[in-house]
């Protein structure tokens, strides 16, 4: 694929406006990343602010890889060199496993390995997510970036560092929201769970066996969170458990 609107030289600092290609090359580059290393490799994402629409963005492609144990990405290094990237190391940031493709005049990925669910693999992920949803803090970060680009043209370092604080304050939030809506699921799925157990007692004792029953009727938005991967079970799901519940429930109290 043609990297033309991708590609940095090597401790510059540039922040392009945002291209709708940038999730294209994300797109290809994982492709060649998952034909070429396996099933080991547990999930592979789009991070960083070209992997947030509108965002402006130093023009590189970061990418986020999950693997069970990090020392698993020794096997991978042979396979990524043949792809164009080079080994460097753990990149001074402690549990991770770091390459970068393309030449000094033009960087055009860099690729973090983290054990799944690591600090650094839900670091990223809350970041970035956390952007996407909250369209005044991605522009509070859009005029940060902007900002520091400017004071340090020539220093990756400072830049970077001049990002710190605002992202870390991003994460807390973006943790402490996540821990709100956990206590918010468990809530529902005791109501849920709940309720099953009532409409069992109510409508048709002794005609099924209970758990069967309660199966039935929680299985439905359970398999809805999985297949969505996503929140939206919490209106969804609940949808579904409705539904499920009043169409079997009717069947077996219109039983003879």
């Amino acid at each position: 694929m043609d990297t033309g609107s991708i590609g940095l030289r090597r401790g510059i600092v540039r922040v392009a406006p945002y291209n709708s290609d940038w999730p294209m090359y994300f797109q290809a580059e994982q492709d060649l990343l998952r034909n070429a290393l396996g099933s080991k490799v547990l999930e592979i994402r789009h991070i960083g602010s070209t992997a947030i629409p509108g965002m402006p963005a130093k023009p590189i492609i970061d990418i986020l890889a999950a693997v069970r144990n990090l020392a698993d990405v020794t096997d991978f290094v042979d396979a990524l060199v043949m792809l164009g990237y080079e080994d460097k190391g753990d990149g001074s940031v402690v549990g991770r496993r770091y390459f970068v493709k393309g030449t000094e005049e033009g960087r055009t990925h860099h690729l973090n390995f983290y054990e799944m669910n690591s600090t650094g693999w839900t670091t990223h992920i809350l970041f970035c997510e956390y952007l996407k949803s909250h369209t005044e803090v991605a522009k509070q970060y859009a005029e940060l970036k902007e900002k520091l680009a400017k004071e340090f043209p020539t220093d990756r370092a400072s830049y970077t560092d001049g990002k710190e604080r605002f992202v870390a304050a991003v994460v807390e939030k973006a943790a402490a929201e996540l821990n709100r809506r956990d206590v918010g699921d468990i809530f529902v799925w005791v109501l849920l769970a709940v309720y099953a157990f009532a409409r069992v007692l109510q409508v048709y004792p002794g005609r099924v066996p209970m758990l069967g029953v309660v199966a039935l009727h929680v299985l439905p938005p359970a398999i809805f969170a999985v297949i969505h991967g996503t929140r939206a079970y919490r209106l969804g799901g609940i949808l579904t458990f409705v539904a499920i519940t009043l169409i079997v429930g009717n069947f077996f109290e219109n039983l003879d």
